[in-house]
C-alpha cells in the first residue's frame, strides 16, 4: 500500500536524474554549460557501476566537470561566438562612403554594399560628405564609423 524507498541504492538514480535535468536545460538554454555536469553525472553513474565509494562519484563529477566546463566548455562557447557572426557584423573594418556628414553629434549617413545606414562619429570628429570612413561598431541600425 505504501510506498517505500530503498536509500540503500539510490546512487544509480541520482547520477541519471542529474544526467537527465542538465541534458533538458542545455537543449533549453543551448548555453554549453549544463551539458558538462552531464558529462560528469555519467562518468559517476559509469563508477557507480562498479561500485566505487559514493564520496568518489561526487568527487569525480564534480572535479570533471568544472575542469570540462572551464577549459572545454569555455574553447567551445568561444569558437562558436566566432563562427556565428552575422552578415552585418562582417562589415566591422570595412570601408563606408559617407553622403551626409556625420559627427559624434549629429547622424548622417553613409553608403557600403549598395545599402545606406545611419552612421555615427566615435570620436570627436566630422567627417565630410564623399569621404570615406571605417566601420568600427554596429549598433541596431546605425554604425559607427571613424575617418580613415
Amino acid at each position: 500500500m505504501f510506498l517505500t524507498i530503498d536509500f540503500a541504492n539510490f546512487e544509480p538514480w541520482l547520477w541519471i536524474l542529474i544526467f537527465a535535468t542538465t541534458i533538458i536545460l542545455e537543449l533549453i538554454t543551448i548555453d554549453l554549460i549544463c551539458v558538462w555536469f552531464s558529462v560528469g553525472a555519467l562518468f559517476a553513474f559509469i563508477l557507480e557501476a562498479f561500485d566505487v565509494y559514493f564520496g568518489i562519484q561526487i568527487a569525480v563529477f564534480l572535479i570533471l566537470s568544472c575542469i570540462l566546463l572551464f577549459t572545454v566548455g569555455k574553447w567551445a562557447r568561444e569558437s562558436l561566438k566566432s563562427k556565428n557572426a552575422t552578415n552585418v557584423d562582417s562589415l566591422i573594418g570595412q570601408e563606408i562612403i559617407i553622403l551626409k556628414e556625420t559627427s559624434k553629434k549629429n547622424a548622417g549617413e553613409g553608403k557600403i554594399n549598395g545599402i545606406i545606414w545611419s552612421t555615427i562619429c566615435i570620436n570627436d570628429e566630422t567627417i565630410e560628405e564623399g569621404n570615406e570612413a571605417i566601420i568600427v561598431e554596429i549598433n541596431g541600425n546605425k554604425l559607427y564609423v571613424k575617418s580613415k
